[in-house]
């Protein structure tokens, strides 16, 4: 008698292909995806160890208990849902008690006119400056801002969610794309 063994892969279909997504420890999930091809999901690192969330964009993955601040006590558990923000919402532990949580990625929070390169301007204090980062223009602001771009930065979406205008100006060799 023969025992195959199944393998399970997980995939995007995107524009008539198939891109199979890498498997990471012993077991990975993916459970939600938003527009921007974030995922959220679970990877087990080894046999006997517990199941940790992650956010994943099909070639980077980052687990999500990174995000939170050492020394809370807080254990992310599980990722639920993600949006286009970015923002995710699941479940962990802290005092032995089961809470919800809301991660929110970065954010312009000053509400004036300022540096792009200035970390004191964005929440939680980390320049969007990558192609996995999500630059967030929401809510924070109360009339319109100018951010100025001083260097060149790369990111994977900027979004807008406002009803006060943003004006990005690019100096110091920086450019926006055309969007």
């Amino acid at each position: 008698m023969t025992t195959e063994s199944q393998v399970n892969h997980q995939f995007i279909y995107q524009d008539g292909n198939i891109r199979i997504l890498p498997s990471i420890g012993v077991s990975s999930f993916v459970f939600k995806i938003n527009n921007n091809l974030q995922m959220i999901g679970d990877y087990q690192p080894g046999v006997s160890q517990v199941s940790r969330p992650v956010i994943f964009d099909g070639f980077n993955m980052l687990e999500l208990s990174s995000l939170v601040e050492t020394g809370t006590g807080f254990t992310l558990q599980r990722a639920m849902r993600i949006n286009d923000l970015g923002q995710i919402v699941g479940w962990g532990e802290i005092n032995g008690q089961t809470h919800g949580f809301l991660l929110t990625p970065t954010q312009w929070k000053n509400d004036s006119d300022g540096l792009w390169s200035d970390p004191t301007n964005w929440l939680p204090n980390t320049i969007p400056d990558s192609l996995t980062a999500n630059a967030n223009f929401l809510a924070m602001t109360t009339a319109p801002r100018t951010i100025t771009l001083d260097s060149p930065r790369s990111t994977r979406t900027l979004n807008f969610r406002n009803a006060n205008s943003y004006t990005i100006i690019a100096t110091n060799n920086a450019n926006v794309p055309n969007i």
